[in-house]
């Protein structure tokens, strides 16, 4: 990023003592930075609001037992950060927006058992001070935003978040939603031969897409009861779907009532694994595998990725091309059957790559941009099944 100017960080420690050091962090923003160290001071986990933001800083930085830990060469600063998260409630919303563009809503349970006399006062200022003030210096080493919340609202749902799961992006947010609103708008001619539909999804990460199809498809009567299954290699994913769907459970009660929703294990490169096969037939496939490259993932400073994902976020679930939609592809139509399959993407030679495979195989497809104008997902689906409204995403 451009060194920043000494104005800047004058004007901004005139704003907040904070603030200068969120700077290197938003890109030199200063707009980003203030809504930064708003959510860190409102949203983080177990910090009790205090007027009082500053303390010492030093370069080790530690905070709970429960740890994850990150380093590099090119910084002495040491991460151990607790990232237990308090359970969320419906009341209260702040909305946030942030570096990762998304929508929705969520909110965090404080701590309002806190004992009001000045010297337990004074006492918990002084904790949230420091808490808040390592919390402010992780981000400033590119600790992610959404590591140090704990989570990433996607739509309603709150999405937790945590280190060695990759973060959910806003292209993601907009393109499964894009497909879920689809979904429920042709929910009728889904259900003319079947009450529920079977939803798998790959390379499933925090579980975001078919968490937030759950929520979405409640909408639709006669879609409710439906089937989902996230699968990924990562077992620490794996464990972290089954917390997001509890946390996240009221939004899709029939879901929850049928107990419908699995997290599994499943390797989309393995050729006829067993576990994949036996969850066929299914109706509907999505995934967003891993599909930067390693030549662009290698860059120093490129597009693709900054060195906060670099950095921070797990290589397993970012780096790859080709041959992770040639196999999601065999996954979806030869072994689980599916009627139609919508992946997210990178570039358009994945989307090219895709839909070469479709046409080989008699079905139909379209490639998807976002709303910057840049390639981001494509669709395929066999067109004699109900699932041509895809040809809308």
């Amino acid at each position: 990023m451009p060194r920043l100017s000494p104005h800047l960080l004058a004007y901004a420690h005139r704003i907040d003592p904070l603030l200068p050091l969120l700077l290197p962090a938003t890109g030199g923003n200063l707009a980003s930075a203030r809504l930064e160290l708003r959510w860190l001071r409102t949203e983080l986990p177990g910090l009790v609001i205090s007027s009082n933001s500053s303390s010492n800083s030093n370069n080790n930085i530690s905070s709970g037992s429960s740890s994850s830990s990150s380093s590099s060469s090119s910084s002495n600063l040491s991460i151990n950060i607790s990232l237990n998260k308090n359970s969320g409630d419906c009341s209260g919303k702040t909305s946030r927006y942030g570096n990762i563009k998304a929508s929705g809503k969520t909110t965090y349970n404080r701590n309002k058992n806190i004992n009001n006399t000045n010297n337990n006062n004074n006492n918990n200022n002084t904790a949230s001070s420091k808490r808040l003030k390592r919390a402010v210096l992780l981000r400033r080493a590119g600790f992610p935003l959404q590591y140090l919340l704990g989570s990433q609202p996607i739509r309603a749902l709150d999405v937790l978040c945590q280190p060695g799961v990759l973060i959910p992006r806003w292209e993601t947010e907009e393109w499964a939603g894009r497909l879920a609103d689809l979904i429920v708008r042709h929910s009728a001619s889904l259900t003319l031969k079947q009450a529920q539909l079977k939803i798998i999804d790959l390379c499933t990460g925090t579980g975001c897409i078919p968490l937030l199809l759950a929520a979405e498809i409640e909408q639709a009567p006669s879609l409710r009861g439906s089937s989902f299954v996230g699968i990924d290699v990562s077992e620490t994913a794996l464990k972290l779907v089954a917390k997001n769907f509890h946390h996240n459970s009221t939004l899709f009660p029939s879901v929850t009532a049928l107990n419908s929703f699995t997290a599994k294990y499943g390797d989309v490169l393995v050729d006829n694994d067993p576990s994949f096969v036996s969850l066929g037939p299914v109706d509907l496939v999505t995934a967003n595998p891993p599909y930067i490259p390693q030549h662009e993932y290698a860059q120093i400073s490129g597009e693709t990725t900054t060195r906060s994902v670099r950095r921070f976020e797990p290589r397993l679930a970012l780096v790859g091309d080709k041959e992770f939609y040639t196999a999601v592809f065999k996954r979806a139509v030869f072994e689980v059957k599916a009627r139609a399959v919508v992946c997210e993407v990178g570039d358009a030679s994945q989307i090219e790559h895709m839909q070469d495979l479709a046409t080989q195989h008699g079905w139909d497809s379209i490639g998807v941009n976002d709303s910057t104008g840049r390639p981001r997902a494509v669709a395929l689906w066999d067109p004699s099944s109900p699932w041509t409204f895809l040809k809308e995403m």
